[in-house]
């Protein structure tokens, strides 16, 4: 049986977020609302893969890619993985037309930014979050997918409140649940294009 009591206050002032609060992983919340079939499981698994290069270290020379990742952190605060085409094809058996293909969802739900670290090596690098100050006024990673899931979670339970007068998200079921994350993703992505129109 799931305990929903306090959901809201879970996903608001979990660890990954602002808060640094009661930690139940984002990951469980995406899962519950249907974000992953509704962004497409390749796509989520190419965004996994990215993060998983986020880069924390320090390089031992700043003037090479990774000290850029190093610099645009330590500067702008933003959090970067290097990842080539190439390597992402190989990683996932993939054409480079596929990865940019599943590429696409991720850039327009905003959870990564392709940016160029080196133009002469024609190297890019995605920026998959940003240090943001917590509570206790100290800095904390803060990954915008986790952004875009607690911005899911707070629609979806007004969504909730309004239909069934409950404010938990599990007063739907899995289907409404999946339904309303179709109809929220695909207007997110109608503003990012509009945006990249623009």
């Amino acid at each position: 049986m799931i305990d929903d009591s306090g959901d809201e206050e879970t996903i608001q002032h979990a660890a990954t977020a602002a808060g640094f609060g009661h930690f139940v992983p984002h990951y469980v919340a995406e899962i519950q609302m249907g974000l992953p079939p509704v962004v497409g499981v390749e796509s989520y698994a190419l965004y996994d893969y990215i993060r998983a290069f986020t880069y924390f270290g320090t390089p031992k020379r700043p003037g090479t890619l990774l000290g850029k990742l190093a610099t645009m952190r330590d500067r702008d605060g933003k959090l970067g993985a290097w990842l080539s085409y190439a390597r992402l094809s190989e990683a996932f058996e993939w054409s480079v037309s596929t990865v940019n293909r599943h590429l696409v969802p991720l850039r327009e739900l905003g959870w990564l930014e392709p940016i160029e670290i080196d133009r002469s090596l024609r190297a890019w690098a995605y920026v998959v979050g940003e240090y943001t100050r917590n509570t206790k006024g100290d800095y904390s990673p803060q990954f915008y997918r986790e952004a875009t899931t607690e911005a899911l979670f707070k629609a979806m339970k007004k969504h909730a409140f309004e239909v069934r007068e409950h404010a938990s998200i599990f007063a739907l079921t899995p289907g409404e649940r999946i339904e309303f994350t179709k109809q929220w993703v695909a207007a997110r992505r109608v503003k990012a294009r509009a945006k990249a129109a623009a």
